[in-house]
């Protein structure tokens, strides 16, 4: 039985990016279920970068995430762009714009503009369907793969090894380590991470721990091509603040997505058709788009804890056992600060200080919050 000091469920941007701050510490094993990494939610999402997106603890990690996801280069290329987004108060939505610019949580610039400057923006908007226009300049293209492959390299290069097609049927706490059983391979580790995302109450079942109530949640997507005599690739994202639709630009064409969240069991989601259509329709209730073909659809899960902030920390009922799962769709966004403090959790050391300046609260954020009981365990030294 093969001993590792670090055993990693799951090979999406949680996994990996821990990965890379475990490896120099010891020895490290990523295992993911799929034939590739970043299969599901990592390679399914709409790659941007919102600062002022989701509950104050999620926009800590993104602000802590920042410097990184900024200055990331793969093979000479920056893997962040700014885009700016333009978020529009649509009829039937009147006050959600006063809310946004009043959140006292809000962290980037942000300021009203005219409904004809949001069109001069985005030519092809719908100037009858616009109540009011805010442009939100913190807003980043993010190259997702590039991310999720240059924390490969670096864990890679620090000795951790990565195995696919490796589903983990069974855990077990003997003594001091965790035996790990995935497919005919038996391993075992002091700490096991569970960052299986959409089956990450599953996997804390199969270890006989409490699952968290995390619910992973359906988004569809789909592209479809740019209108005729229009170059999208400097155009912003558009979000309504409704959250009921966006679309924004995709490789010279334009992705949208009705922003639906369907309740889903851990499966290898596909796009639903009704929902296809149904992002098409609310997309061209803002904008002239005629549609006569769709290039690709998709769809993705996007796990949520019950109040929707990510776990990251020792599991109360499980020596050794981590959680780091529930990013709900702002995975991409936090994986640097929430792989630092998995990191710190696990090794028993300080966070880095740029976690402490965006004041990240590592209590907001742990699993205690969602599972009363005794003090957590952490795996023994």
């Amino acid at each position: 039985m093969a001993s590792w000091d670090f055993i990693i469920v799951g090979g999406g941007i949680a996994g990996v990016s821990l990965a890379a701050e475990l490896a120099p510490h010891g020895r490290t094993l990523v295992l993911e279920q799929e034939s590739a990494l970043g299969y599901h939610a990592t390679g399914r999402s709409a790659a941007i970068v919102v600062l002022d997106y989701g509950a104050p603890p999620l926009r800590a990690l993104t602000q802590a995430s920042l410097p990184t996801l900024l200055q990331t280069e793969v093979d000479g290329h920056l893997l962040a762009h700014r885009k700016g987004a333009l978020m529009l108060e649509l009829r039937g939505q009147e006050g959600a714009l006063d809310a946004r610019l009043q959140d006292p949580a809000l962290r980037g610039e942000a300021r009203e503009i005219s409904v004809d400057e949001a069109l001069d923006r985005v030519p092809i908007l719908r100037r009858e369907a616009i109540v009011r226009a805010c442009w939100e300049p913190d807003v980043w293209a993010l190259d997702a793969d590039g991310l999720l492959q240059s924390y490969r390299r670096r864990a890679r290069a620090a000795g951790a090894e990565f195995r696919l097609n490796a589903e983990v049927t069974a855990l077990k706490r003997a003594g001091d380590v965790w035996q790990v059983t995935a497919g005919s391979v038996n391993e075992q580790a002091g700490t096991v991470v569970n960052a299986a995302g959409a089956w990450a109450d599953t996997l804390a079942t199969r270890a006989g721990l409490r699952p968290l109530g995390l619910q992973p949640k359906r988004r569809t997507a789909l592209t479809v091509p740019a209108p005729a005599g229009h170059d999208v690739q400097g155009w912003p994202a558009v979000i309504d603040l409704g959250e009921t639709r966006y679309f924004k630009p995709d490789a010279g064409a334009l992705m949208l997505s009705l922003a639906d969240e369907t309740d889903s069991p851990p499966c290898d989601a596909w796009a639903d058709d009704e929902d296809v259509a149904t992002a098409v329709d609310r997309v061209q209730q803002i904008a002239h788009l005629p549609v006569e073909r769709v290039i690709a659809t998709w769809a993705g899960l996007r796990t949520f804890a019950p109040d929707r902030v990510p776990v990251v920390g020792w599991a109360r009922d499980g020596e050794g056992f981590l959680w780091l799962a529930g990013q709900g769709g702002y995975g991409l966004q936090t994986a640097p600060a929430m792989a630092q403090l998995a990191a710190s959790i696990v090794l028993g050391t300080a966070p880095p200080e740029a976690l402490s300046l965006a004041r990240v609260d590592a209590t907001a954020l742990s699993p205690g919050r969602l599972t009363p009981g005794p003090e957590p365990l952490r795996a023994s030294a």
